[in-house]
């Protein structure tokens, strides 16, 4: 479970709203975490840069994405947006999502789905047969 978040280099235990609501992990993150997890203590780095030795810093982090991306979206907006479409188009529904990105607003939720054009033709794909009018006006004769 993902419970702090590391805010300005400093780790803090509870969100923005000073709520401290545990994040499940996947089961494949959860595998990862376990094998860097070996010796260590809660309040410790989970992965270490392989040539300081010392933890990651979201200041590194973030100039990586910068310079690497093709946009200029922050990674925090990518990560977040990303996050919210993949778990919706996964099947969760948006309280669900909203609950997962601790929004206090629904409408915080909406404004980080983007649904992607093949998602929205699957949809359209599986709503099933259409009738066309003319057979329901007289499936409906037939019933009376």
């Amino acid at each position: 479970m993902i419970q702090r978040t590391l805010s300005c280099g400093d780790i803090r235990e509870t969100t923005k709203a000073k709520n401290k609501r545990p994040i499940p992990l996947s089961g494949r993150a959860l595998l990862i975490a376990q094998s860097h997890s070996d010796g260590r203590f809660g309040g410790e780095f989970l992965f270490l840069n392989p040539i300081t030795g010392r933890g990651y810093k979201t200041e590194y982090l973030r100039r990586t994405w910068r310079d690497n991306a093709e946009t200029e979206v922050t990674l925090y907006e990518a990560m977040r947006h990303s996050f919210c479409t993949q778990i919706i188009e996964g099947g969760a529904d948006l309280a669900t999502a909203q609950t997962l990105l601790r929004h206090a607003d629904l409408r915080s939720t909406q404004a980080y789905y983007h649904a992607n054009v093949s998602k929205l033709r699957d949809v359209v794909n599986s709503r099933g047969r259409v009738v066309k009018l003319s057979e329901r006006v007289v499936n409906e004769r037939h019933k009376n």
